[in-house]
């Protein structure tokens, strides 16, 4: 399944919906991982960590167009837009 975590958008956010932790276990499950460059800064997770473990980097529509979205906050009007149903 094709797993996309995007940036938390909400102001005062510095969570992020996956450690690099957590994208290596859902690798190590046969997922295929898409971080939003820079979502994972805010909590002391830089891109190339992510990387390492597998990740693949996009920007926020190619996280939101995801099979499954994966964020700590509900989504926005202008995310749920780039989003499946």
């Amino acid at each position: 399944m094709l797993i996309g975590v995007p940036k938390e958008t909400l102001a005062g956010e510095t969570r992020v919906a996956v450690t690099p932790e957590t994208v290596k276990k859902l690798k190590a499950q046969g997922h295929e991982i898409r971080i939003e460059r820079g979502a994972g800064v805010a909590a002391s997770a830089v891109d190339e960590a992510y990387v390492a473990v597998g990740a693949e980097l996009t920007d926020a529509a190619g996280a939101l167009g995801a099979d499954m979205v994966l964020k700590v906050r509900t989504p926005q009007a202008a995310e749920l837009a780039l989003m499946k149903r």
